[in-house]
């Protein structure tokens, strides 16, 4: 009996050690060394003294963005406290970034020759890295489903369920194919890719009802077979290397959010705990919600490589909650979600009378709606205490997004239902967003915006 269980445990142990050799790119690696960046452009222009470098970790949705300083030669070094192996980027321009990842407590090389805008590396994940700076953009996932997008979803008019994941598959295999049959590429960006492709596809697919009712303007009724996730639930992608680079922090809910709709068992390596763990406790500090005395401890127990970085973010989080009960800077709203037609908007502005009021109608994913709240920080300041300010989003808006974003835009904030949403810009005739409805101290419509109308106009009209 022993020698039986001996062979099985010896069986089970080839078994594991033969699937990690099956990956080419390396577990994550985790310390609480920075990351150094080193590198060299070459044939500058003369006006150029500096590059912007990014890092996006997986841990966060912001940037870390560095301005580095440039010798005459060209050349740069610079650190990033990455805690574990994440994606940065040599920023040119808002079209053109050279992307490579870095590892902490390791050095990268990286030169790009402006010439013929090529980019070689040297250290740690050279191989990917090579690839990743020359040729992302060329077979980055979201290129995967270009052909559906925009008009492009008229393709999808009057298909059938599982013609519409027939069409997925086809995008998918045709991805595959370019991935596969391109010489220039290495096999570690190729081992990269693949998971990213596998998610969107699934993601696809899990969308088919949505997708399927917007192709069709709204009409049908679409219900998938028992088969549908059937050429898919093979994908474990979530257990993949090349998937825990870009989105290790949120692998877990990944994979428990598609598992649940395909009804497939997604797993992910135990490498992947620290980032989720230290993802969880960011999240949390990024909502203005300060750790507890367990949590505290959480982070050293859970996550030690990121012990440091939680832990200064912690204190800078008490800090600004002090702020904002002291200065009562941003507050989150609630409506009753049954509230129909004009009576939406006349619960949102009625606790505000006395007093002018803006309501900003935005979205988290929406550019021209951040770049105007960055603009109109000079009107709130002069007017702060004489004016509100409300701003209003929907369901477009993913919520933890949403949560993150508010305690930096001052003012009180309403998140609605998708059919309120869809009420408020039906009776503003607002076209797009953002949309701005000015009401006066007795609770009048008195003026309305479909983009930012600039300063002057809403501090006239506040006033």
């Amino acid at each position: 009996m022993r020698r039986k269980l001996f062979i099985i445990s010896a069986f089970l142990l080839m078994a594991v050690a033969l699937s990690a050799q099956t990956q080419l790119l390396p577990n994550l690696v985790y310390s609480k060394e920075p990351a150094v960046v080193k590198g060299e452009i070459i044939g500058i222009p003369a006006s150029m003294d500096a590059v912007t470098i990014v890092m996006t970790p997986s841990w966060t949705t912001d940037e870390i963005t560095q301005t580095v300083a440039l010798d005459k030669n060209g050349r740069f070094e610079t650190k990033f406290d990455a805690c574990v192996t994440s994606m940065a980027a040599i920023r040119l321009g808002a079209r053109n970034e050279k992307r490579f990842y870095i590892t902490p407590g390791q050095e990268v090389q990286v030169t790009l020759d402006m010439s013929n805008d090529m980019v070689t590396c040297k250290g740690p994940l050279a191989e990917l890295n090579n690839s990743m700076a020359n040729y992302y953009d060329d077979y980055r996932e979201q290129n995967l489903n270009a052909e559906i997008n925009g008009q492009g979803i008229s393709k999808l008019r009057g298909f059938t369920v599982t013609q519409y994941r027939d069409k997925m598959m086809e995008l998918y295999n045709k991805a595959v194919k370019k991935l596969e049959d391109d010489p220039e590429l290495s096999p570690e960006f190729r081992e990269y890719m693949m998971p990213h492709y596998q998610f969107l596809t699934i993601a696809l697919l899990t969308g088919y009802e949505k997708i399927l009712k917007y192709a069709n303007g709204g009409q049908g009724e679409y219900k998938k077979t028992d088969d549908y996730y059937d050429p898919v639930k093979t994908w474990n992608f979530t257990n993949q290397n090349g998937y825990l680079y870009q989105s290790g922090g949120t692998v877990e809910g990944i994979s428990s959010q598609v598992g649940r709709e395909t009804g497939v068992m997604y797993t992910y390596p135990m490498s992947a705990r620290q980032v989720i763990a230290a993802t969880k406790y960011m999240n949390r500090l990024e909502t203005l919600k300060a750790l507890t005395d367990d949590e505290l401890r959480g982070v050293k127990a859970q996550c030690p490589a990121f012990e440091e970085m939680l832990l200064a973010q912690n204190e800078a989080t008490v800090a600004r909650v002090a702020e904002n009960e002291a200065n009562n800077l941003f507050n989150i709203k609630t409506l009753d979600e049954s509230l129909k037609g004009a009576d939406i908007f006349k619960a949102i502005i009625k606790d505000y009378k006395g007093k002018p009021l803006l309501v900003d109608f935005w979205a988290t994913w929406c550019g021209p709606c951040k770049a105007a709240m960055q603009t109109i920080l000079p009107v709130k300041e002069e007017l702060w205490g004489k004016a509100n300010f409300v701003y209003v989003t929907g369901v477009t808006s993913p919520k933890a997004l949403w949560n993150k974003m508010i305690p930096d835009i001052h003012g009180d904030h309403y998140y609605v239902t998708a059919a309120q949403w869809e009420n408020l810009l039906k009776q503003f005739e607002a076209q797009g967003i953002p949309t701005y409805v000015v009401v006066d101290k007795d609770g009048n419509v008195k003026n309305k915006h479909i983009g930012y109308p600039g300063n002057d106009v809403i501090k006239e009209e506040l006033k």
